[in-house]
């Protein structure tokens, strides 16, 4: 065979030699990509990514856990130590979005388009829990699943006081509209917050608690009332022994009216207006067993005048 002949077949040769190797191969698994903050890498492996608080979420500048320090009025929640915390994939994020496994590693919350400087980045099956003291009037948040997962992902928010369930979102994706919380927990000890994934799975769960906080929080107490002084009883008026009384009156007509007048009989007023037209009774003195002025449907007017009531049991 020539010389070209014999070297274009050991080409031919070797390219079907390569050929053949090649599809005899198995093909390589594929690699995850990089994270994009598009939604790409937020399905769940199989590996357990979940993570448990085991503090408060919060140290000092000096690197001590906080205690919880709520103000008088409203507390941004996530300046807040939680008593217990729990999340799906990584750890909670403070103030952004919950990112991959790594701690600090999200984006600013994003609800629906709108941005929140405050909150949580949770990822799906998630609880927090704080303690209230009962300090607080109301818990508002806004909810929804974050931007980074587009409108992908289904949740569920709830919260819960001292056990009882206050909120409800519903099942949630990401092409929602965030839902507002606002609820009353006055008088509550334990504030929960919850994150269930809507009972399918836990792909995309990137869910936010955006601007979430408590309102007219009281905690320096409330100080005891002052009570308020028992007056002492103002002695009735000693009557005027000089006063000369006459028998009851009976008004049968308008005018003003001045003098003393008396009964003894506890059946019998001292002053019996039996008239509608206007009756003023001014300077004068009245004292009786029973009743010192009767009357219906009267327009009497009694000023400057004395009152005197008399024991019915004793005569004189």
């Amino acid at each position: 065979m020539p010389q070209s002949q014999r070297s274009a077949f050991s080409l031919t040769a070797l390219a079907l030699t390569l050929t053949l190797a090649a599809c005899s191969q198995q093909p390589a698994a594929p690699q995850p990509q990089a994270d994009q903050r598009d939604g790409s890498q937020f399905v769940y492996d199989g590996t357990d990514h979940s993570w448990v608080s085991d503090d408060n979420g919060l140290v000092d500048a000096g690197g001590s856990l906080k205690a919880q320090e709520l103000n008088d009025g409203d507390n941004l929640l996530s300046y807040e130590p939680w008593t217990a915390a729990t999340n799906g994939w990584g750890p909670i994020e403070r103030n952004m979005s919950n990112g991959e496994k790594g701690s600090s590693d999200g984006d600013p919350l994003s609800i629906n388009g709108k941005k929140y400087d405050s909150g949580f980045g949770i990822h799906a099956n998630s609880s927090m829990t704080f303690n209230l003291n009962g300090q607080c009037s109301r818990f508002i948040s806004d909810v929804g699943l974050d931007d980074e997962v587009g409108s992908r992902g289904s949740v569920i928010f709830q919260v819960y006081a001292d056990g009882t369930k206050l909120f409800d979102s519903g099942t949630m994706n990401g092409s929602d509209a965030a839902k507002t919380v606002n609820v009353d927990v006055s008088g509550r000890k334990e504030l929960k917050l919850v994150v269930t994934d809507a009972g399918d799975n836990v792909d995309y769960d990137h869910a936010d608690w955006g601007g979430a906080m408590l309102t007219d929080c009281e905690t320096s107490g409330t100080p005891a009332p002052t009570p308020t002084p028992t007056p002492a009883p103002t002695p009735s008026p000693m009557p005027d022994t000089n006063v000369q009384y006459s028998g009851p009156l009976v008004i049968t007509k308008g005018g003003t009216y001045r003098g003393n007048w008396q009964s003894l009989d506890p059946s019998t007023p001292a002053v019996y207006v039996k008239t509608s037209e206007p009756v003023i009774i001014e300077g004068s003195n009245l004292r009786g067993r029973g009743e010192l002025i009767r009357g219906w449907f009267m327009n009497l007017t009694v000023r400057n005048s004395n009152g005197y009531g008399m024991n019915p049991n004793v005569y004189g």
